[in-house]
């Protein structure tokens, strides 16, 4: 699924998952403590043994579009486990190591917690001890028969590999009146009866039952989702209401909002209306709502915010305040400063030192000039309502930082005092908890005080179903294709998590007390679980793990292994000088540099340093607006596709040898407006594929077999020409040149390219090259590069953009609704994603049928359809898919143990009870 929130003001905008990852999509850190020095010891429990544990939200099930992908946010890999049927089980042959492996990582919160966790480095953390229920090949298809000592075969690149999981999963739907309409949809798990957790307890079933109800709990405020999936009874549960006493308090409820957060001004009507006799609400509950709006989704949620936007982007992004990213680690006034820049509400205050740019300067002249100044400050004026309501500014030589409250004053000021507002847009869904469950919050505090209220509510949640000792079900409503990915939780001991007293399944006791999460946030700092290894301590800026002996698919080969906070200028010198063993850089051109530079023969993969590349989990490309580019009024038109076909076709070919020149070995060039990392990608084997926008105006192939590149870019340049002129544009022969457009259209159009006012973006040869083949036909492209991204998207949001580019991150399901479907296009009311303005009645069912259907294989085609609609219609040029990669010590590391074929959805750790130390 693809979105669209707002992510750095100066840089990117957004949503995952908008609502992902899920979208897509992300998990939001609380705020992150300096790393304590002292050691985490194991808790003091009953048991015999130190345990350990894991967990992690659903992966994100949306999609974040970004203006450049060399700066996309690295996608976490998915878990699988196992690759050969023989490893089940069987005896380690060889003794572990002790010698430990050491992977460099960016500092933790320490919040290691399968339930708490909310940076990806924590999560990684608590993932070591954990078993998910259910799990994934390298293409993210879900590998749902994989629950057996046999495991499950998928081929990729051709080679087959055996994956692993806990549980077996059959997925059916219900249609009664076989109308096509599913009524329910039903997860029918079995789980093996084999697996123990690493303190020696079995895993059951009644552990199973237990992680999902403390998933479930209305005071559970951690990343995982799984409460937003329609479970039968959910809602009923989670609110202590009847389904028709919670129907009044939903209505009660939307009443209320419409006077304080109306879809339309009117008088009397916002945020500070009052209670008037009539209304359906009472003043208690109005007043109740706005405290908790104002307090607990808002203000008590910054703090988060700043650790959310410095823990996805402090890395990369640190500099955008003069800065590093262990500078703002160390400094919380200063990391709270960089946030608001971040968020748009701030400027840089500089000094003098710099060269000083006149005001008629070009961008390119400005960034220069700017260069050497030092920021030595924040300042912030904040508008509304085209005024200014609000000012302050920080001078950082004199050690004075804005705190997250001057960043809720800043933020009330630009809302008007709307804190409802201001945390839907600010705050958006990667924070728990925010406005989207009000709703339930309200619900939850006042349906149980009603008079017909039922003594002693709700008692179980009716979808969830024991159906065995080894077999329960899970009764969804309706149908949602992301909904599985949600289900397919990390499963949890009651006896550590939970009170084995409070558990009594017939009874509807389900191993913790309802709105109690005391004894689970207890045990945030100690994981444990039945994962390939146990937590040991957090000690000296360093996790420690020991190989859980117990391990269903066998003990690991390395018996210790040490995560160890390492400054990211740092990772590659930290494997060559033997500080680290492994770890996943910036995988940018300067450490791929530095690499080759540590290795004798000059590559990726040498004696010193083996580098593995795989797929980012996302693509770029170039955006053609069908709204503003088109003939006549009709974007759908023979003639307006063509119009767009004829700029497709140029910027397609320019793309090879662009994106050979700036990326390297670091990306390869795409032919589909979807994510190579995706299971519903098409394939060069498959039938159908062919390279995009290789056809011309009668059909016939653009290119033949053997054309040099010039060659190309003239059978391109001549295909163009063909396009226009079915668009019905004036085509002088004698002069070789267009001379007039038809109606609706023009003769010169833009081109957004956000590459800071100075070309760096890997579109800007593209576009660069494009401007010098059209210039001659008569053409004009107009290259817009500002300095601030900002202009971009400012474009987008308005609907003016006419070409643009851009990169969208990817997940794992690969839904297109957000983007491509007519009731997104901006200003629809819809999510506003769709940026291409490509409405087609045709394209839209079919992606109402694609998400709709648990059939993966009809899915396939039907994603397949969809992405031929979205090339006729010529609004999208896919243009690159970026790879990432991980460096190990060749050294130190049997490099041939570490997984082939990694993949966003299967990383390197992915058999990590497989590798082995030299």
């Amino acid at each position: 699924m693809k979105k669209t929130t707002k992510l750095l003001a100066l840089l990117l905008a957004l949503v995952m998952v908008v609502g992902l990852l899920g979208a897509c999509g992300s998990k939001e850190p609380e705020k992150v403590d300096e790393p304590a020095e002292e050691e985490t010891e194991a808790p003091v429990t009953d048991e015999p043994e130190e345990p350990d544990a894991e967990d992690e939200d659903d992966a994100d099930l949306d999609e974040t579009e970004e203006p450049d992908a060399e700066d996309a946010e690295d996608a976490d890999a998915e878990d699988a486990d196992a690759e050969d049927a023989d490893a089940e089980g069987a005896d380690v042959e060889e003794p572990a190591s002790d010698t430990p492996l050491v992977v460099g990582y960016n500092p933790f919160s320490q919040k290691f917690s399968p339930y708490y966790a909310d940076t990806s480095y924590d999560m990684d953390v608590a993932d070591m001890t954990q078993v998910k229920l259910i799990t994934n090949d390298r293409a993210g298809e879900l590998m749902l028969q994989a629950g057996t000592p046999e495991g499950q075969v998928s081929e990729y690149n051709g080679v087959p590999y055996t994956y692993y999981a806990i549980s077996n999963l059959e997925i059916t739907t219900v249609d009664e009146d076989d109308d096509g309409e599913i009524e329910q949809t039903l997860y029918h798990f079995t789980i093996r009866d084999d697996i123990k957790f690493s303190d020696g307890e079995p895993l059951t079933i009644d552990d199973v039952i237990f992680t999902f109800y403390a998933f479930s709990d209305p005071k559970y405020t951690g990343s995982s989702t799984l409460y937003s999936v329609p479970i039968l009874g959910m809602n009923e549960y989670r609110t202590q209401t009847s389904a028709e006493l919670g129907k009044k308090y939903a209505d009660i409820y939307a009443d209320m909002m419409s006077k304080l957060n109306p879809e339309e001004e009117a008088e009397g009507l916002g945020w500070e209306y009052e209670w008037q006799e009539g209304d359906s609400f009472t003043a208690d509950q109005l007043a109740w709502v706005k405290e908790y709006v104002d307090q607990t989704l808002f203000k008590d949620q910054l703090p988060p915010l700043v650790e959310f936007i410095f823990t996805k982007y402090g890395a990369n992004y640190a500099s955008m305040i003069g800065r590093t990213a262990e500078e703002l680690q160390e400094n919380e006034g200063l990391r709270t400063a960089w946030a608001m820049l971040m968020w748009g509400f701030g400027d840089p205050i500089v000094d003098d030192k710099g060269t000083v740019a006149e005001d008629d300067a070009t961008d390119e002249e400005k960034a220069a000039a700017a260069e050497d100044d030092e920021i030595t400050g924040l300042k912030t004026a904040i508008e509304f309502n085209e005024e200014v309501v609000y000012e302050k500014e920080w001078d950082f030589t004199a050690d004075q930082y804005p705190t997250t409250d001057d960043w809720y004053d800043a933020m009330m000021a630009a809302y008007g005092n709307n804190p409802y507002a201001a945390a839907a847009t600010e705050i958006g869904t990667d924070l728990r908890p925010n406005v989207t469950e009000l709703e339930q919050i309200f619900i939850l505090e006042w349906g149980p005080k009603d008079e017909d209220a039922t003594e002693g509510g709700v008692p179980n949640i009716a979808g969830i179903k024991k159906t065995s000792d080894t077999e329960f079900e899970v009764v969804v409503e309706g149908y949602d294709a992301s909904a599985v990915y949600k289900l397919g939780i990390n499963v949890t001991p009651l006896h550590y998590y939970g009170d084995p007293d409070l558990y009594d399944y017939e009874n509807n006791k389900f191993g913790l007390e309802f709105g109690n999460q005391d004894a689970i946030q207890a045990k945030t700092d100690f994981p444990v679980g039945a994962g390939a290894y146990k937590f040991v301590k957090y000690e000296n800026k360093t996790v420690f793990f020991e190989a859980n002996e117990d391990y269903y698919l066998g003990a690991p080969k390395v018996k210790y292994v040490q995560f160890r906070e390492t400054k990211s200028t740092d990772a590659v010198q930290g494997v060559v000088g033997g500080t680290i063993d492994a770890i996943t850089p910036s995988f940018n051109a300067a450490v791929v540099e530095e690499i080759q530079e540590a290795n004798a023969n000059g590559e990726l993969v040498g004696e010193t340093i083996t580098t593995m590349l795989y797929d980012f989990l996302g693509y770029g490309y170039l955006g053609i607006n069908a709204d503003t580019v088109l003939v006549g009024d009709d974007p759908a038109s023979d003639a307006s596709k063509n119009l767009r076909r004829a700029f497709a076709t140029i910027f397609a070919q320019l793309r090879y040898v662009t994106n050979d020149s700036y990326y390297g070995d670091r990306a390869d060039t795409i032919e589909y407006p979807i994510s190579n990392t995706s299971w519903a990608a098409p394939r060069p084997a498959d039938e159908g594929y062919q390279r995009a926008f290789s056809v011309d105006v009668e059909g016939n192939p653009i290119y033949k077999e053997g054309m040099s590149n010039d060659e190309e870019k003239e059978a391109a340049v001549e295909a163009a020409i063909g396009f226009f002129k079915a668009a019905g544009f004036t085509y002088d022969e004698a002069e070789k040149k267009f001379t007039a457009a038809p109606a609706g259209a023009k003769l010169n159009y833009e081109v957004v390219i956000p590459a800071d006012g100075i070309g760096d973006h890997p579109a800007f040869g593209i576009v660069s090259a494009a401007k010098e083949l059209l210039d001659p036909i008569g053409i004009t492209l107009d290259i817009n590069d500002p300095a601030d991204s900002n202009v971009l998207w400012q474009k987008i949001d308005s609907g003016e953009q006419e070409m643009w580019t851009a990169a969208w991150g990817a997940t794992i399901d690969p839904d297109m609704y957000q983007v491509y479907h007519s009731t997104n296009i901006v200003g629809k009311g819809g999510t506003d994603s769709n940026h291409y303005h490509i409405a087609d009645e045709e394209l839209d069912q079919w992606i109402m049928d694609a998400r709709a259907s648990a059939d993966m294989a009809f899915r396939k085609q039907m994603y397949k359809a969809c992405l031929d609609r979205i090339i006729d219609w010529a609004v999208e040029i896919p243009n690159y898919q970026r790879k990432d990669g991980v460096i190990f010590s060749t050294e130190r590391i049997n490099v041939d143990t570490i997984p082939k074929d990694l993949t966003p959805f299967f990383g390197w750790m992915s058999e990590l009870y497989k590798l082995e130390m030299n």
